[in-house]
């Protein structure tokens, strides 16, 4: 989760190098916080309630990575695994395939659906 501002002259959006699961946390950790701006070079007093929570683009990547590894692994089992009899194999080694396959998927599914909670948990959460 990344937090933002806007900042009020140029309006542009910056990261808020404080982190906190929700604007009660932030605002226990930080009464006042003053910030920079990178862009127009004045500093202002940031609103707890003008702070806003967006979801980290390295957890996109991370869930694109885990269905890639669980393709490969799946693909790498099923081709290590010699078939006698189709039917009977598959039938046998079809959870196993399905596990291999599931298990990465099911931890990334976790982890996005864990920033959309905590992302929308800070959102609408005001002081």
């Amino acid at each position: 989760m990344i937090l933002e501002y806007k900042c009020n002259n140029c309006n542009q959006y910056f990261k808020l190098k404080a982190f906190a699961k929700d604007r009660g946390e932030l605002n226990l950790l930080k009464n006042k916080i003053v910030e920079k701006c990178a862009h127009c070079n004045t500093e202002q007093e940031l609103i707890l309630n003008n702070i806003r929570a967006k979801a980290n683009s390295w957890i996109r990547f991370i869930y694109i990575v885990a269905l890639v590894i669980s393709i490969v692994i799946s693909i790498i089992a099923y081709n290590l695994i010699e078939i006698e009899n189709t039917k009977i194999h598959f039938r046998r080694y079809s959870f196993v395939f399905g596990l291999i396959f599931a298990i990465p998927f099911v931890i990334a599914v976790n982890l996005v659906a864990l920033e959309k909670r905590a992302v929308k948990r800070f959102n609408h959460y005001y002081v």
